[in-house]
């Protein structure tokens, strides 16, 4: 996407933009480093990724708080950036305004979730017996899925064993 000022200094802007300039012809790779806010503003993604607790209903000591997380955010209604900001192309919602709006497509569904992941699993590590040893984070992937096409998906990592978790935020699926 087209890099617009106005949220981070320029010469952040400069440097993003010679680091994507390295991916250019690699045509394997997609990678992506500023979304564009609501204001129509560059913004670094990693900006919008904090852990996040979840709604009070979601108990963090229980064994399914993450299915639990999954299900609250697939319920959220999807819809494409195109339906709801016809003259924007490729909106980035923070979390709070994307739970304002109860709507969004697939950045927004896995960036929530993402955040919650990352909570529930910081919550457990150090209050929760079992969970001391373990060390797992979460990410935001684009993916490349039949039929959807290209997607975000939260990759859930065990930082020790190197398994993984695939989830698709919209549906609450794990893979």
């Amino acid at each position: 996407p087209e890099i617009v000022r106005g949220k981070e200094p320029t010469v952040l802007l400069k440097r993003v933009q010679d680091w994507l300039d390295t991916f250019k012809f690699d045509k394997t790779k997609k990678v992506r480093a500023l979304g564009t806010d609501l204001d129509g503003k560059s913004r670094l993604i990693c900006r919008f990724l904090r852990a996040q607790r979840p709604p009070s209903h979601i108990k963090l000591d229980d064994p399914f708080a993450i299915e639990a997380a999954a299900r609250y955010v697939s319920l959220i209604p999807f819809l494409a950036d195109s339906d709801l900001f016809p003259s924007l192309n490729d909106i980035w919602c923070t979390d709070q305004e994307f739970l304002q709006l109860q709507c969004g497509d697939w950045e927004e569904h896995c960036i929530l979730l993402c955040n919650f992941f990352n909570f529930i699993d910081s919550y457990r590590q150090q209050y929760v017996n079992g969970y001391h040893s373990c060390s797992v984070q979460s990410y935001c992937v684009v993916c490349d899925v039949w039929p959807e096409g290209e997607i975000m998906m939260v990759l859930r990592k065990d930082t020790d064993t190197g398994h993984f978790e695939l989830w698709n935020a919209v549906k609450g699926e794990c893979y």
